[in-house]
């Protein structure tokens, strides 16, 4: 058996027995699609119903008919059957030179199975690509919470908010911040917002994530912005940090009644 490693730059030597067959073993899972020689009549080419990936391969007789119509066998002869082979399947395409040789011939090959380490190597790179993802989300998931646990952080409830026409089942029923994280708290049976922030001009969602506490949705923004806006279909709620970079006051652990609530026109202006 013989193992030639996959490269597409280059045409892969097969050399063929007289009178035995030949297996070229490609990919699991890989699909032959198409395959032919430059020699048709001399060269028979089966492909395994049960594996799609196998192919055989094997010189045959050719048979021509002669200035008299007499049919005449032409047994395969190493120096004239010569010639290339292009197979195609569903992942690759391949390219050989078609060698025929003596029985006893050394370089005969009964089996070629193709290696692809490019390939393993993309797939193992991609898979530690992927577990550093999750070990990044894990890892900032991990910060969050720790950031959660800071009780003895203070406290900013000093927001208002400017509620669009038809917004009301949108606006938080409570906004704080820590200096690190924001809170906007929703009660049972209120739509959940996406939060937008402005950047440079730009409106983009905000990163966000959400916990349960209590009787509250809450919604976590991943940092604190003097303005966030609350998109939910055609509604639409500005909520004002109006305590933005003043020093904050030790709290309390109550919600703050202090939270405005401003009727505005379909596009959130007051």
């Amino acid at each position: 058996m013989k193992v030639e490693t996959y490269n597409p730059e280059i045409v892969s030597e097969v050399h063929v027995a007289d009178g035995f067959v030949t297996q070229l073993i490609f990919d699991e899972g890989e699909r032959i699609l198409s395959k032919r020689s430059g020699f048709e009549a001399g060269w028979k080419l089966d492909q395994a119903n049960e594996k799609p990936n196998i192919l055989f391969i094997e010189a045959r007789a050719v048979q021509q008919a002669d200035a008299t119509g007499a049919k005449m066998t032409y047994k395969p002869n190493p120096r004239e059957w010569d010639t290339n082979l292009l197979v195609s399947t569903d992942k690759r395409n391949y390219v050989f030179n078609l060698h025929l040789v003596e029985a006893r011939n050394k370089v005969a090959a009964y089996q070629i199975r193709f290696d692809y380490p490019q390939d393993r190597a993309k797939a193992q790179a991609s898979r530690a690509a992927e577990a550093a993802a999750k070990q990044q989300e894990l890892d900032r998931k991990q910060s969050l919470q720790d950031a959660f646990q800071r009780a003895e952080t203070p406290k900013n409830w000093d927001y208002g908010m400017v509620i669009g026409k038809g917004s009301r089942n949108i606006a938080p029923d409570f906004a704080y911040d820590n200096g690190l994280l924001t809170y906007l708290g929703f009660l049972p049976g209120k739509n959940f917002p996406a939060p937008f922030i402005q950047r440079n001009g730009i409106e983009q969602i905000a990163e966000f994530s959400v916990e349960q506490r209590g009787d509250y949705r809450v919604m976590v923004l991943h940092n604190v912005s003097h303005r966030v806006i609350l998109r939910h279909g055609q509604e639409v709620v500005g909520v004002v940090n109006q305590g933005f970079g003043k020093q904050y006051q030790k709290d309390q652990t109550t919600i703050s009644d202090e939270v405005v609530r401003v009727e505005a026109d379909g596009n959130g202006k007051s």
